[in-house]
């Protein structure tokens, strides 16, 4: 390993940078968000998620594992200083197909959309 990141990688970097907002998206493992996606984050310069409204979700095998998008992946990105929304979507297998989902999930959007089109969160009650 070179310590340098691939073009592709220097391109996804620059691109989550550059992006107004974003939806961070993870498999739960073991109670937490995945290295790989650990791995990004500290790839990312400093500041770069600064401000930057993020929707957190994630996917899990059962309900049991719900709190985690609070307990471990709010915290690292409230420390990046990104503007994480308070609404955040967790899924299992059993939640694809229901109504519930599609409405948790238009919610959590249609705030990271307020967000987004308000330009500043703290406009954003």
């Amino acid at each position: 390993m070179t310590g340098v990141p691939s073009a592709a990688l220097q391109d996804l970097i620059a691109a989550a940078a550059g992006a107004d907002g974003m939806i961070l998206l993870t498999p739960i493992l073991n109670s937490s968000y995945s290295g790989l996606l650990k791995m990004f984050v500290d790839l990312l310069p400093f500041g770069a998620l600064q401000g930057k409204p993020v929707l957190i979700a994630a996917t899990g095998g059962s309900a049991r594992h719900g709190l985690c998008l609070d307990f471990t992946l709010r915290p690292l990105l409230t420390y990046l200083k990104a503007d994480v929304i308070s609404s955040s979507v967790y899924v299992t297998g059993n939640d694809l197909a229901g109504e519930r989902f599609a409405a948790r999930v238009e919610s959590a959007t249609g705030e990271l959309v307020a967000r987004l089109l308000a330009g500043d969160p703290a406009t954003v009650s």
